[in-house]
């Protein structure tokens, strides 16, 4: 027979564990309370920028570089990073994230046929890692797989594949009632490629899009990742395509636009332009004019005397934003972008509330 003490132990167990429930379900509420939804873009860093293999000439150098770039991706926390970045979606909760740079990173026996790529043995695989950390409190409702690479590393004696992804997740417990629908994926037009020698490697682009209802109020929820400013030209042209390709829709609904743009709003930008000349609002001014709103770099990579590959930076650039159309926000932050290492990425992440009854 239980004494008093136990069984007082037990109604506070039973207690706290039914407190537990009813805050989760009023925070489920609460977060779309008066129609509002959550959203909330990330760029995960592939753990380099390839710099190790931009501008090589020769064979050797970019054999060399290749060698670099597997020891830097070791060398970059992308599995604690991974944990970190779950917590700050935890924290914040939003009902649907936008993830960009979401890469696979996998090995296989040492060749020199990388086409088509093949290795297949996972070495860092961002997004099971966020997943995984996330605790089946989010789903992935599109992965968008993009530029798929294969390079041989002659010291490490193996090859390693490289393959980018972007994503968007979804809160698992708010699914019955967005009722998401309408999922599609776009690969740009327009594309950029890295120089090597010999030939030339297509960076594939695109965007994602997915349609969702809030008491009925439908929000077309999109996410991109840009051509970076090392191309100038295309990343214009892929700004463009996607204005016109979100502005084409008969349905012509309210859209909320996020991504990393890879060009800085706070200075004269004809990327920006191309966007805003679509009739989107970007965010981050109207609700913080006094605030510049830096994402990026958080910390620099592909230093040219490695180790330790990276070192901390000041942001000096707002490439990751949130447009609306049709729509007003009401909040915007940064998150994941506190003075001091670690950090979940090398951009802060992005968070938005967007009322959908308006």
């Amino acid at each position: 027979m239980l004494g008093t003490s136990s069984v007082r132990r037990a109604f506070l167990i039973v207690m706290l564990a039914v407190g537990l429930a009813y805050q989760s379900a009023h925070r489920a509420r609460a977060d779309q309370n008066k129609n509002t939804v959550k959203i909330m873009t990330q760029n995960m860093d592939a753990g380099t920028d390839f710099g190790y293999l931009t501008g090589v000439s020769t064979l050797a150098q970019f054999l060399n570089g290749a060698y670099l770039t597997y020891l830097e991706i070791h060398a970059n926390n992308i599995a604690p990073r991974a944990a970190q970045l779950a917590s700050e979606i935890t924290l914040n909760h939003p009902a649907l994230v936008g993830l960009q740079e979401v890469t696979l990173w996998r090995t296989g026996p040492l060749n020199f046929s990388t086409t088509p790529p093949s290795a297949t043995t996972v070495l860092y695989d961002q997004l099971n890692l966020l997943l995984t950390d996330l605790a089946n409190e989010y789903e992935a409702v599109a992965v968008q797989t993009l530029t798929d690479v294969e390079v041989p590393v002659l010291p490490a004696g193996l090859n390693v594949r490289f393959t980018d992804q972007d994503v968007v997740l979804v809160r698992t417990d708010l699914m019955p009632q967005l009722a998401l629908s309408n999922i599609q994926m776009h690969q740009f037009k327009n594309l950029s490629g890295l120089a090597v020698p010999g030939g030339s490697i297509s960076i594939l682009r695109g965007w994602i899009s997915v349609d969702m209802h809030v008491q009925g109020n439908l929000l077309r929820f999109a996410t991109t990742h840009l051509e970076t400013s090392a191309d100038p030209v295309s990343q214009l042209k892929q700004a463009n395509e996607l204005a016109q390709a979100l502005n084409s829709s008969a349905d012509n609904p309210p859209i909320v636009l996020c991504g990393d743009f890879n060009a800085d709003a706070d200075t004269p930008n004809p990327t920006i332009a191309a966007i805003l000349n679509g009739r989107f609002i970007d965010v981050w001014p109207t609700l913080h004019p006094q605030d510049r709103g830096f994402t990026i770099p958080l910390y620099i990579e592909d230093l040219p005397s490695p180790p330790p590959f990276t070192a901390v930076s000041t942001p000096s650039q707002r490439i990751d934003l949130v447009f609306v159309r049709h729509l007003s926000a009401t909040q915007i932050d940064l998150i994941g972008n506190q003075i001091s290492p670690p950090w979940p990425s090398d951009h802060a992440g992005v968070i938005a509330s967007v009322p959908t009854d308006q």
